[in-house]
């Protein structure tokens, strides 16, 4: 994201529309301790709290995207499934995965793999060197819960927030 202008300190919008001057070295050390180590401290001491409750600590990362590829997007592919499921090699089993496509294509959804997303979030400390820490980014595509006018069509919102539910149970009885 950060050829796009879109790393750590955005200097570009989503349509790659100046937002500000890339910051100075200074300005850029002042945000990443204001905003983005406090965040990562936050879920670093999470993830060890339920590694000492529970022995592991499975990590969902949820998002969502846009039917049609904006102008930032890396992958301006015309293929868009309704869920993305973003994996790491080390991090991602694929029994994980399997679980959740199961789900959601027998509600009568596409899913992907790192496609058009790929990756997800891990603490620093973990990350390539803690296999009790498991990881899967979800991205649901926004035309399952958008009607006209990008306005929220609440019977396909209910229906989305059950079929979530669904794989959050199935995540959670892991």
């Amino acid at each position: 994201m950060c050829q796009v202008g879109m790393g750590v300190t955005y200097t570009r919008g989503s349509l790659r529309q100046p937002l500000r001057e890339q910051p100075t070295q200074g300005k850029r050390q002042e945000l990443l301790e204001r905003y983005y180590i406090p965040h990562h401290q936050k879920l670093t001491e999470a993830v060890e709290e339920s590694l000492l409750a529970n022995g592991h600590c499975l990590i969902i990362d949820g998002h969502s995207f846009p039917a049609l590829p904006l102008p930032y997007e890396l992958e301006q592919t015309s293929f868009r499934p309704d869920f993305c499921l973003g994996t790491d090699d080390f991090h991602t089993p694929e029994e994980l995965v399997a679980k959740v496509e199961k789900i959601l294509e027998s509600c009568g959804y596409s899913t992907a793999q790192d496609q058009p997303f790929r990756g997800t979030i891990v603490p620093m400390e973990h990350y390539h060197k803690d296999e009790r820490v498991p990881l899967l980014m979800i991205e649901i595509n926004r035309w399952i819960y958008l009607g006209e006018g990008c306005s929220v069509d609440s019977e396909r919102l209910g229906m989305l927030v059950e079929i979530v539910g669904r794989v959050g149970n199935v995540l959670l009885k892991n």
